[in-house]
């Protein structure tokens, strides 16, 4: 036998055999399946209490969960995409006010700043909570607050997702039309499947 691979060598064994285990955890890249993204948005209608709503979204990317910050955690989504269900309020809101027919305006990202607390909670199965990121819309850069519902079985994570956005913060103008004025605050949420790679 061997009188070098005592006690200490085992110790070191199964120190190391946890490390990997831990980082290979950490490790984890949420791959974002666009088939199976949707995403939507809904503004109150003013003086009126009609409900704008629009969807279509299809969202994309991958979110890598280590606690790196030089990692990517960037997600994408076309706003060429979205539709209201009336085609003359359509074309105002992609031409007058998101102004998609210029390349630099024709999507939308966002990039999550801490994944920490998703890490931890997904390893145990699930996560609810918000997460801090930075949402690039019509050329502005603005912090919001993600909300997360999200399950893990075996390979794939499946969930919910809502925030919040100001029209205006991005430098975009309210939407107006048929002398109905839309709200400045404008809610989005979606569902959403990634695999785990």
């Amino acid at each position: 036998m061997d009188s070098s691979r005592g006690p200490g060598h085992m110790k070191f064994f199964y120190l190391f055999a946890f490390f990997l285990s831990f980082e290979a955890v950490h490790a984890s890249v949420l791959k974002i399946d666009k088939d199976k993204c949707v995403v939507k948005f809904q503004a109150q209608g003013r003086p009126s209490a009609l409900v704008i709503e629009g969807d279509g979204g299809k969202c994309e990317g991958e979110v890598n969960l280590s606690a790196a910050q030089t990692v990517a955690r960037v997600v994408k989504l076309d706003l060429r995409d979205f539709t209201t269900g009336m085609a003359l309020r359509d074309r105002h809101m992609h031409e007058k006010y998101l102004e998609t027919k210029k390349e630099q305006y024709q999507n939308t990202s966002i990039e999550f700043m801490d994944t920490k607390s998703m890490q931890e909670d997904l390893s145990k199965g699930s996560f609810k909570g918000a997460v801090p990121a930075k949402l690039v819309l019509h050329g502005v850069t603005k912090d919001v607050q993600v909300e997360f519902d999200l399950t893990k079985t075996e390979n794939k994570i499946t969930g919910h997702f809502k925030f919040q956005i100001k029209v205006s913060d991005f430098e975009i103008m309210i939407p107006s039309f048929m002398e109905i004025t839309m709200a400045d605050v404008v809610d989005v949420s979606g569902k959403v499947e990634a695999i785990i790679n």
